[in-house]
């Protein structure tokens, strides 16, 4: 809850702040916030975990730094699994990928595309952002308890979530005049299902031994992909500004695609507990022990 009403009221607070004070009081309010987070952080908050780790300053440094983890997590994202647990973990983290490409990758040309579209300003668009957030994250809170008392798997999860989020780019994609843009926002409240959908798929799939070292490596994916996509969309936006400013968002819905087909595909395959990749290593390890 914290996390979800973060991200609208400060949407919200900096396009004010800006309209009374200007970008530099923006920038320090964000400033002092980040500086007071690390000094809470640091110094407030009990540790929890290597306690009892004497290592020196050194090797806990160059450890930071090894490519050990990454390739921990790749083994373990890679390992063959049964029912086709190998093959569904990797399309769900290409499915990943395209979705958070598509919802991080356009951070950068949102305001400027509503401001060449519909001429609004700052404030407003900030303002406006800020209610399709905080509706975004009421419409959660009703739904997902909904659709889990109902036992709606997590491929139907994740159909739902992903057709959300391309009607959604489809939608500000044709945005000619103000009123679609709003018609599209208000199809995308439910475009975080997709996502849950995935996390939760791939916990069932993953015993419990590799669940963080998959999940380390789906991180490093949703890290480094905006980075490179956000400015080929970027280019594209220019490309087109005086053509067709919202092929952006076109281009992102086409991509939206194959999260789509990748989850109706799953919907076919038998339901998947926890339980299951639990005994699933536990069977790896008796083969490798009968091995050895």
């Amino acid at each position: 809850m914290a996390t979800g009403l973060s991200q609208p009221l400060g949407a919200a607070a900096g396009g004010w702040i800006y309209n009374f004070w200007g970008y530099p009081s923006v920038f320090l309010v964000s400033s002092f916030g980040l500086v007071a987070s690390f000094i809470w952080v640091a110094f407030m908050l009990p540790e929890t975990r290597g306690e009892n780790n004497k290592d020196p300053l050194k090797i806990k440094v160059r450890r930071l730094f090894t490519c050990k983890t990454f390739r921990e997590s790749f083994i373990a994202t890679a390992k063959k699994r049964p029912n086709q647990g190998r093959k569904q973990i990797v399309l769900l983290i290409i499915s990943m990928c395209f979705l958070v490409i598509a919802t991080n990758s356009t951070s950068d040309i949102n305001y400027l595309y509503a401001h060449h579209q519909f001429n609004w300003g700052t404030t407003k668009y900030s303002t406006i952002t800020a209610v399709y957030s905080i509706i975004t994250i009421f419409v959660l809170i009703l739904v997902v308890p909904v659709m889990k008392y109902f036992r709606t798997g997590d491929p139907t999860l994740g159909l739902v979530g992903t057709t959300s989020t391309l009607l959604k780019f489809l939608g500000i994609g044709l945005s000619w005049k103000a009123a679609i843009f709003h018609i599209a926002n208000l199809m995308g409240p439910l475009a975080p299902c997709a996502t849950l959908a995935i996390r939760s798929r791939i916990s069932k799939l993953v015993s419990t031994d590799d669940l963080g070292k998959v999940f380390s490596f789906v991180a490093t994916a949703e890290a480094l992909l905006p980075v490179l996509t956000t400015i080929i969309v970027s280019q594209i936006f220019n490309a087109f500004l005086g053509i067709y400013p919202g092929m952006p968002y076109i281009v992102l819905a086409i991509c939206l695609i194959i999260p789509f087909s990748i989850f109706i595909w799953m919907t076919c395959l038998p339901a998947v507990n926890s339980a299951e990749g639990n005994q699933n290593d536990e069977r790896d390890r008796d083969n490798y022990s009968s091995i050895t």
